[in-house]
């Protein structure tokens, strides 16, 4: 998606119903957290993403586990509750952070686009996946709006996700082709275990078959 598309759709009339969506999708209980950790369970699956360095040599996160774009998420969703911050992507702040953050992961060793792109997708899936697994309904109308909002918010990090169907097949490719056991991936996992076990539990169920398979795999190693 072109990102000219994005800022001229900061300014439709389906912006804030299809905000106000989004804001109903991940403001469900433990639905941020779920989700966050299922990205994460999703990332160390992948030795190759595992392998992609920041500038400091190390071990460059998902969009959902570090500090900084795990603030950026809550302000991109306008659940900061920050004045200064509201609105979403239509607050140009907002926008100028994304665009920080994308130049920051563009130049991490060993990053490519279709990384980002498999990154936004895994993000817009995770609490869809979350509240599938947990039985939870959503409305039609709001899962469209949901999918729109994401689509466009996550062009500003460079990732062109395209449709929910095309989002969720392209996953699991790429996580079929690509998933593996890693010893990195096992001491993150071995981490995430410990200091998050109740997210990891409702996590687990969420995640794409062979990302499932490579952490059972670890999890014997453990």
């Amino acid at each position: 998606m072109n990102i000219a598309d994005t800022y001229r759709y900061v300014e439709s009339p389906d912006y804030h119903t299809d905000l106000f969506a989004t804001q109903l999708v991940w403001a469900r209980p433990l639905v941020l957290e779920t989700a966050g950790t299922f990205v994460f369970l999703t990332y160390l699956s992948l030795p190759l993403l595992v392998a992609v360095r920041s500038s400091r040599g190390v071990p460059a996160r998902s969009a959902l586990d570090g500090e900084l774009e795990r603030i950026f998420l809550l302000r991109l969703l306008d659940l900061t509750g920050q004045s200064a911050w509201q609105g979403g992507i239509r607050n140009t702040r907002v926008q100028h952070m994304a665009k920080k953050l994308r130049q920051r992961h563009a130049n991490f060793d060993g990053m490519r686009p279709e990384y980002m792109n498999f990154i936004g997708a895994i993000i817009a899936v995770g609490p869809l996946r979350v509240l599938q697994c947990g039985e939870q309904d959503l409305d039609d109308q709001v899962r469209v709006k949901y999918w729109r909002y994401m689509t466009h918010a996550l062009s500003l990090l460079g990732a062109d996700v395209g449709t929910e169907g095309a989002a969720q097949a392209g996953c699991a490719n790429f996580i079929e082709a690509h998933a593996a056991p890693s010893t990195d991936g096992g001491m993150l996992f071995e981490s995430l275990i410990q200091h998050h076990p109740r997210f990891v539990e409702g996590a687990l169920p969420a995640l794409f078959g062979h990302s499932r398979s490579t952490l059972d795999a670890l999890m014997v190693r453990l």
